[in-house]
């Protein structure tokens, strides 16, 4: 999954996803004991804190959480990523119809035609931006379940590798048995 990450057109809504819902839901079992830097570096660092405590849980391969999480997650996304080609496609005909319109022939009839596309593509363009917003919510939806597999199943080990990220960071986490007991 490494190439879609790094496309930053497909995915540049992933950076405020990352940062505001992935990354403070699997740090919230430990926000009592978290320094106030963590939520500070993890804006700088988003992927290494991604790889270290999202990734080895949600893997493609070696995934940790059960499959129909995965599955689910990956159903949601792929509309996700087909409005996006969809939107790759209103742009490469909007872009016809813009060269159409410079180095067409300047006929009425020509433009007629010219002019149906661009509404038709207009308007193909905003139904997919309803669609896009529709999709993101399906795909934070599965998220969330994702994350609650992950602190419901695994909290030991993302406490761990949480405690080795903040030891490598020089951010502050309190060892649990210093926690005060709530009463």
């Amino acid at each position: 999954m490494r190439f879609v990450r790094g496309s930053k057109y497909i995915i540049r809504w992933r950076a405020s996803y990352d940062t505001g819902l992935i990354l403070p839901a699997l740090a919230k079992p430990f926000a009592g004991r978290l320094d106030k830097r963590f939520f500070e570096m993890l804006q700088s660092h988003r992927e290494e804190f991604m790889d270290a405590l999202w990734y080895p849980f949600v893997g493609d391969r070696d995934t940790k959480i059960g499959k129909n999480d995965l599955v689910r997650f990956y159903e949601r996304v792929t509309v996700y990523w087909l409005t996006q080609m969809n939107e790759l496609v209103v742009l490469v005909v909007l872009g016809a119809v813009g060269l159409g319109m410079a180095f067409g022939p300047v006929t009425v009839e020509y433009r007629a035609v010219l002019g149906t596309v661009l509404l038709v593509a207009a308007i193909c363009g905003a139904l997919n931006r309803l669609w896009v917003r529709n999709s993101r919510v399906g795909v934070r939806e599965a998220t969330a379940a994702e994350i609650e597999a992950v602190t419901a199943e695994h909290l030991p080990e993302l406490e761990k590798r949480l405690a080795t990220l903040c030891a490598k960071h020089s951010i502050a986490i309190v060892p649990r048995a210093a926690t005060p007991d709530k009463a």
